[in-house]
């Protein structure tokens, strides 16, 4: 099994990163993180820098880039863990999660949260004031939670090639991707990823 883990950070935070224990998680991972100076991706050691902002508002445009940018330099993973840096991993529960995974394919899983209303979760998180007290469209799909879900190659191949994600856009990046995916026919599956990953909102 080969397995890769997605990491989202950011500079303004970059703490998180620099106290997380990485030695918990059972796969090579990188860190992927903005920088909207850049015409394309660098690479500097577990840091990948990508060709984008850096703010909460392009959390899904960042997501996407970092897809395929692992597409592009490392190719397809059996599956891809795509989690945050403030996220506490227990490597044991990650091992047995995988092997459910593989056993039963299934393609993207997570904790579910169904979509289709208005949300002020971002409120008081974006750069752009006046996004802070406007109610933003979550799409109505049934979506893994961002925190930390699982994509397979099947999901990696749509993931990283989409150039164009207006049609699928929401603010929430973890909306946004459960959207794209399951307008492409990949439904998102119930886990115990509780037992294995935690982070503060749980």
């Amino acid at each position: 099994m080969k397995n890769f883990a997605l990491i989202l950070s950011c500079e303004k935070y970059s703490f998180k990163r620099e106290r997380q224990d990485i030695s918990q998680l059972p796969m090579d991972f990188r860190y992927f993180v903005g920088n909207p100076d850049l015409t394309c991706s660098e690479e500097d050691g577990k840091i990948v820098y990508l060709p984008c902002r850096d703010e909460y508002e392009y959390l899904t445009k960042k997501t996407l880039l970092a897809f395929k940018w692992i597409r592009e330099n490392l190719g397809f993973f059996d599956h891809i863990l795509k989690t945050d840096d403030d996220v506490t991993f227990i490597k044991e529960k990650i091992e047995d999660m995988l092997i459910n995974i593989y056993e039963n394919n299934i393609d993207y899983a997570g904790i579910l949260h169904k979509g289709g209303y208005r949300s002020r979760h971002h409120f008081g998180k974006c750069s752009d004031e006046r996004m802070n007290s406007v109610l933003m469209p979550v799409p109505d799909v049934t979506y893994c939670i961002g925190g930390a879900y699982w994509v397979s190659m099947k999901g990696q191949k749509i993931l990283s090639s989409i150039g164009d994600y207006k049609p699928y856009f929401s603010i929430y990046e973890d909306a946004c991707i459960g959207n794209i995916l399951v307008s492409n026919g990949i439904e998102a599956t119930k886990i115990n990823i509780k037992e294995a990953m935690r982070w503060p909102e749980l």
